[in-house]
C-alpha cells in the first residue's frame, strides 16, 4: 500500500493519506429463522472510508420494509438484517472506499430453520407458489389417501404431520 503525505514546508508532515484497510473483517452471520442477524467491520484510512454492504455481490439498499438497516460509527459499519429468511443465507461483503482505493472483506450468513415443523398450521410462514405449479403439497397426519404408498406417520414421532405430493394415478393437482 502506498501512503502519500503533504509537506508543510517546515519539515513537518501534515494530512497523510492512506488507502482503506479493513482491520476487523465481518464474522459469520448466524441467526435462527425470523430472528435478527448482524455483521460489522472496522476500517481505517485517510480520508475516512465509507462503508457499504453487498449481498451476493449486489449492493444492498436500505428498504422501506426495514429488512436491512445500516449503522455507522467512526470507522465501524454495521449491517442489521431483520426477520432472517432462508433467502438471506449466503455471501455478504463489507465494501470500504475512500477515493484512493476500495477493499472488501467477505463473510457468510447461515439461517437456521430448526424448530420449525409441520405441526403448526402456519407451516412457519411457508407458502406454496401456485403461479406455475401443477402439483399441490398437502399437510396430512397418518397414511396417505392412495393405497400402499407413502408413510403411515411423520419421521419424528410417528403420529405428527408431514407434507406430501400425490403422485399415484390418477393424480389430481
Amino acid at each position: 500500500a502506498v501512503v502519500s503525505t503533504q509537506s508543510t514546508g517546515d519539515g513537518c508532515v501534515a494530512n497523510p493519506t492512506s488507502p482503506p484497510n479493513i482491520l476487523i473483517p465481518p464474522k459469520p452471520i448466524e441467526a435462527t429463522y425470523r430472528d435478527q442477524g448482524m455483521a460489522s467491520c472496522f476500517v481505517n484510512g485517510n480520508p475516512q472510508p465509507t462503508i457499504t454492504w453487498l449481498q451476493k455481490d449486489m449492493l444492498i439498499h436500505a428498504d422501506s420494509t426495514r429488512h436491512y438497516t445500516f449503522k455507522f460509527t467512526d470507522a465501524m459499519g454495521f449491517l442489521v438484517i431483520q426477520d432472517m429468511q432462508p433467502h438471506d443465507a449466503g455471501k455478504y461483503s463489507c465494501f470500504a472506499r475512500n477515493g484512493l482505493e476500495a477493499v472488501t472483506a467477505d463473510t457468510t450468513a447461515t439461517v437456521y430453520v430448526g424448530g420449525c415443523d409441520f405441526e403448526s398450521e402456519t407451516l412457519c410462514g411457508w407458502v406454496q407458489n401456485m403461479e406455475h405449479d401443477t402439483f399441490n403439497w398437502t399437510r396430512v397426519r397418518g397414511g396417505t389417501p392412495s393405497w400402499n404408498t407413502g408413510p403411515v406417520g411423520d419421521h419424528t414421532t410417528g403420529d405428527g404431520y408431514y407434507m406430501y405430493i400425490e403422485s399415484s394415478y390418477p393424480r389430481v393437482p
